[in-house]
């Protein structure tokens, strides 16, 4: 008798840790190093910062995964169609986008707020990718002078991340200025390297700014430990990464 094979636990979980894990070290200074590791072996993410010319924008979490395998092709399939879990996965993020945008409050002289949460999860044509995106809409993001838009907080406050990081300018804008200098300039869309420290980050946009050169040399950004004291947003680090193991705890229970 043949029928479908359950996904290895072992996947299950892996996939599980890598999520759980990449939302709690988004903005991490600092964390357990094996928290980090895992996600690292396992995961290929980056934060987006989609911004319109009202300096509201979309908050994105972008984590691709390899799915060459056959155990880890049912692990990504299982989740596809787990709902529940995914909806929890959304839940989670947009916690930790307001309680950033809450404490950011407390360094800006305008209202940030986090909405409209949604996720999807798609695999490639060959199905050899994974794809699973979390977002929020972040009002008040930028502050607005005129056309000109500057992004500093939150990111300024000890922002840290293990996946790489990127700033999508509305059409027809480009930057001015930007500290630390991108790695990558690809057309007007910037890049930072995963691990890059974004402390004093500030990143001005205005309409037909012409930017930096494509492939910006990646040795212009800062050594990612050049500033172990930065101060940081609530739940980032220990915390956070601590947090994701609790989840991933609850997660295998379940799945048992």
């Amino acid at each position: 008798m043949t029928g479908r094979r359950f996904p290895d636990r072992r996947s299950v979980r892996v996939l599980a840790l890598c999520i759980v894990v990449a939302i709690a070290t988004v903005g991490a200074g600092a964390g357990p190093v094996g928290a980090q590791s895992s996600a690292n072996d396992e995961i290929d993410s980056t934060f987006v910062v989609d911004v319109d010319e009202s300096g509201d924008a979309d908050l994105r979490l972008v984590m691709e995964f390899d799915l060459t395998t056959e155990s880890e092709q049912e692990a990504f399939e299982e989740l596809q169609s787990d709902e529940t879990r995914q909806q929890e996965l959304l839940d989670e993020y947009e916690t930790r986008m307001d309680r950033i945008a809450t404490r950011a409050n407390s360094e800006v002289d305008r209202e940030m707020a986090v909405s409209d949460p949604r996720s999807s999860v798609e695999t490639n044509d060959d199905g050899t990718r994974g794809v699973i995106t979390l977002a929020v809409r972040w009002s008040a993001l930028a502050a607005t002078d005129g056309d000109e838009l500057t992004i500093e907080e939150p990111f300024a406050s000890g922002y840290q991340s293990d996946g790489s990081f990127t700033v999508v300018p509305p059409e027809g804008y480009g930057m001015d200025s930007a500290t630390p200098e991108p790695d990558a300039v690809d057309g007007t869309v910037l890049h930072w390297d995963a691990g890059s420290d974004l402390s004093a980050f500030s990143v001005v946009l205005t309409p037909d700014a012409s930017g930096t050169t494509d492939d910006t040399d990646a040795s212009t950004g800062p050594d990612a430990s050049s500033n172990p004291d930065s101060d940081s947003q609530p739940g980032f680090g220990l915390v956070a990464a601590m947090m994701a193991f609790g989840l991933l705890a609850i997660y295998t229970a379940r799945r048992e």
